[in-house]
């Protein structure tokens, strides 16, 4: 957890004292291997990637709060390796799916990627 005690006033809010809960995971054996998330806020870091010029990769990111109505945010905060990630999702009650596309055309990718999560 970490606490920052702030003063700003942002129309009708004003915050002195944000809490932010977060966690981060690790893939266990493979890029398509499901994690479970117990924080609203995160990094996952998944295994390599390998998928080729224009393929993709999916995994499943369990959440218990995850709804219909919910918003999830993903977007790539560490990638070292080959290829042109990006990443996308799809939610479902109690998960979302993580895509993760290569829009490389020839090159494959060929490393872990740190993906930062949030849920609204």
């Amino acid at each position: 957890m970490q606490s920052a005690n702030i003063t700003q006033s942002f129309g009708s809010i004003t915050a002195k004292d944000i809490n932010i809960i977060s966690t981060n995971v690790t893939q266990a054996t493979s890029i398509t291997t499901a994690v479970t998330l117990t924080a609203p806020f995160g990094i996952i870091t998944t295994q390599a990637a390998s998928a080729a010029a224009d393929a993709t990769h999916t995994f499943t990111a369990s959440h218990p709060n995850v709804t219909a109505n919910k918003v999830v945010h993903a977007t790539i905060v560490g990638y070292s390796g080959a290829g042109l990630p990006s990443v996308r999702v799809s939610t479902t009650s109690g998960s979302f799916s993580v895509i993760i596309q290569n829009h490389h055309s020839s090159v494959a990718l060929n490393a872990a990627l740190k993906i930062a999560y949030s849920i609204f």
